[in-house]
Parts: C-alpha cells; sequence; structure tokens
C-alpha cells in the first residue's frame, strides 16, 4: 500500500472544500483529522491540539509527518 504525505492529503481536501464552499471550520477539521493516517492521529490526540483553523492544523499535520518520516 502506497500512503501519500499530509502535503498532497491536504491539498486535496482544500481543493474539495472550495468546490463545496464550506465555510464552518470545525466540520471541516473533523473531517481532515478523520482522513490522518492512523499514527499523526494518534500523536494529534497526545499532543492535545484544538485548532481554530484549518490552516493552523495543516501546520502542525504536516510538520509531524514529516518529522515522523525522518
Amino acid at each position: 500500500m502506497v500512503e501519500s504525505s499530509t502535503s498532497v492529503y491536504f491539498a486535496e481536501l482544500q481543493q474539495y472544500v472550495a468546490i463545496l464552499g464550506r465555510k464552518e471550520p470545525k466540520p471541516i477539521i473533523d473531517r481532515s483529522v478523520d482522513g490522518l493516517k492512523f499514527c499523526l492521529k494518534d500523536e494529534v490526540a497526545r499532543s492535545g491540539l484544538v485548532s481554530s483553523t484549518l490552516n493552523d492544523l495543516i501546520r502542525f499535520i504536516v510538520l509531524l509527518d514529516n518529522r515522523l518520516y525522518e
């Protein structure tokens, strides 16, 4: 199984959000976390991150994924 990077995942997610015209951040953030790899979901849960914007979440997750990849 080939897993894509979180950068690709979030780029595609943002395209779908734009197409659908979604504006409410909470459901978008919740759905984006649902689609993450299990190891990233675990790290988000451990960190206690509560993000109010998708961009904040993306920055955190991409940095975390890059670090886990190392």
